[in-house]
């Protein structure tokens, strides 16, 4: 099996977790890189990929396995040209086995907007509140979603600021968060970056970047 960490900017952002999944099958067909498949009526190529980024947010940290039996060096040699230049490979390594997908707890993030610098206090105190609420829909309804217990940490920083926060079910749906957040300090819902920049997983009831674990 291989691991591929890879970057997906710029453009890249606009397309969700399916649009990825038929892309990089595509890239992987073009390129002629033997994957595995499933068994039974329907095959389809055994590929893992990390927890989905939400559309609108670029990300550092995309993962996607590949069942094959080629080496990492080799894959990365076959695909190198049939990918767009918002896709740009970080690593590829071999590993015995591994579901990103699973065993990812809680992502880290980047946040900007204009004005940051002025509003270090404001977001501050946003972050202290007893209770920080969203509003999302969920199959077609509209729902409010309590995320406070989701935020385990963040850092404010000279340009913009980091926070960790849970994925999954755990999901604090982070564009909606900053959303939000920009809201609660008068700032235009419109005017902000988020960038995903790290993965990470519970080792030793710690939470370790999953680069470590594959490595």
């Amino acid at each position: 099996m291989v691991v591929i960490k890879y970057k997906k900017i710029n453009e890249g952002m606009f397309f969700s977790h399916l649009n990825m999944i038929r892309i990089w099958n595509r890239i992987l067909a073009l390129s002629g890189v033997e994957v595995n498949y499933s068994e039974g009526f329907n095959k389809t190529r055994k590929l893992g990929f990390s927890s989905p980024t939400r559309v609108g947010v670029e990300s550092n940290c995309e993962y996607i396995t590949l069942a094959t039996s080629e080496e990492a060096e080799t894959v990365v040699a076959k695909i190198e040209n049939n990918l767009p230049d918002w896709l740009q490979i970080e690593y590829a390594k071999a590993v015995d086995k591994i579901n990103i997908a699973s065993i990812n707890t809680a992502a880290e993030y980047f946040i900007t907007f204009d004005d940051y610098k002025s509003c270090k206090a404001k977001i501050n105190n946003f972050f202290k509140r007893d209770s920080i609420q969203i509003n999302i829909v969920l199959h077609g309804e509209h729902k409010t979603l309590e995320v406070r217990d989701r935020i385990k940490s963040y850092t404010l920083l000279e340009e913009g600021f980091n926070m960790l926060a849970g994925v999954g079910d755990k999901s604090v749906r982070i564009d909606e968060f900053v959303k939000t957040m920009l809201e609660a300090i008068g700032k235009s819902v419109n005017d902000y970056s988020i960038i995903k920049t790290n993965l990470f997983a519970v080792k030793e009831d710690e939470l370790v970047n999953i680069d470590q674990i594959i490595k």
